[in-house]
């Protein structure tokens, strides 16, 4: 009987664990995920190409670009794009998203840069190919902007659509109500299979997102959420918010109130469960009432 709360308790506090863990990973620094993508090398070839643009240096532009993008039109194209950085050097550069794809043996790693002048924001955007052990620049584009991807892309509750709202409540709902229902469940003694409980009600189905930015909305109905909700930006992009339904904390917390959790028989000191006697013939007989 020991053996199997304890068996229990072990498999539960591993599964809390583990939800500890994937919070912990999830708030790692940008650049850490950055370092994970791009090495230093490689993030210092993408700062240097705008470098050399700032300094109206095509000729090394143009020897780290893939020879069929070495067109007549190429030099034209780069005074409009110096002419559209802003004066003056940077106060601060961040690489604030970062893709690889690797197919076919060869490789594409996509930086996206931003870049804070005294008059104002950029954003470079750089990729390199890596093929047969060449490395080559196939994209090269810069964006200038009145404001960082921070202060466009931040969490502010003024002028959201009424989709935008429901998705928020809906998932704080959610969230807590999960939340609630793992807690009642950790807490009650004797419920059976309970690590399969914590299990149920940790999955929530189906998936209601929305972007904060721009309030475009999707629902997947085949889709597993932990804990019913997630509040997440991608690397350089918007919040996005989703909302999933709770199906096994609310089934718990309807079961709990109507007393119809699945509790374990507690064993009597004979190997027979409390409450059940043998009789004379080996047949179970109710216990019989103590002696006045």
């Amino acid at each position: 009987m020991r053996t199997h709360l304890l068996r229990a308790a072990l498999r539960t506090r591993f599964i809390l664990s583990c939800l500890v863990l994937c919070t912990a990973l999830a708030g790692c620094s940008l650049e850490a995920w950055i370092g994970l993508i791009a090495t230093p090398d490689e993030q210092a070839r993408a700062h240097s190409l705008v470098d050399r643009l700032r300094a109206r240096d095509y000729v090394a532009i143009e020897r780290a670009l893939r020879a069929d993008l070495r067109t007549p039109e190429l030099r034209e194209a780069l005074d409009t794009m110096a002419a559209a950085v802003p004066v003056g050097e940077p106060r601060s550069v961040t690489i604030v998203s970062a893709h690889k794809n690797t197919k076919g043996g060869v490789t594409w790693l996509t930086l996206n840069t931003e870049y804070e002048f005294a008059t104002g924001w950029m954003l470079a955007t750089v990729t390199t190919e890596m093929r047969d052990g060449a490395r080559s620049v196939i994209a090269f584009h810069v964006y200038p902007r009145a404001q960082s991807l921070a202060a466009e892309h931040g969490f502010s509750l003024a002028g959201k659509s009424m989709v935008q709202y429901g998705v928020l409540v809906a998932a704080l709902a959610a969230f807590a109500l999960s939340l609630y229902a793992l807690y009642r469940c950790v807490r009650t003694k004797g419920l059976a299979k309970k690590a399969l409980w914590v299990l149920f009600i940790l999955v929530s189905f189906g998936q209601l997102a929305v972007d904060w930015t721009s309030g475009e909305w999707r629902f997947v109905p085949l889709h597993l959420e932990l804990l019913g909700a997630s509040f997440m930006a991608p690397l350089g992009g918007s919040w996005i918010l989703t909302a999933s339904l709770p199906v096994g904390a609310i089934v718990f917390l309807l079961r709990e109130r109507n007393g119809a959790l699945p509790m374990r028989k507690t064993m009597g000191s004979g190997g027979r469960p409390d409450g059940i006697t043998a009789g004379q013939d080996g047949t179970a007989a109710p216990p019989q009432a103590p002696r006045q």
